[in-house]
């Protein structure tokens, strides 16, 4: 089983959310601390950044050790993802990375 770590700015999305919506994402994001992987889409982005993808929202995140640290959520719009979406989350994990050190 993992431990989360969730970002602020992920938690206030969610809770914005409507129950019903509320509910398929924790589902999707107890699944991954359950280590259940096969169970939810996932996608790699850029090591270590991976997309979970949970109706039209995806949640970035990043798995250290035993810990999953969600950084960052959004609607998707395009087929592609954000770049600065993804580079944002590759800033939050490379800053948490120098302090672990």
């Amino acid at each position: 089983m993992y431990q989360s770590k969730v970002l602020r700015n992920v938690s206030e999305f969610i809770n914005n959310l409507s129950n019903k919506e509320q509910g398929k994402v924790r589902l999707a994001l107890d699944a991954l601390l359950y280590g259940h992987f096969q169970s939810v889409h996932t996608k790699m982005l850029r090591f270590p950044i991976r997309e979970l993808i949970v109706l039209h929202y995806r949640i970035l995140f990043f798995i250290e050790s035993n810990e999953i640290y969600f950084v960052s959520v959004f609607i998707k719009k395009t087929a592609k993802t954000p770049p600065q979406e993804i580079e944002n989350a590759l800033r939050i994990y490379h800053y948490l990375k120098n302090i672990w050190k």
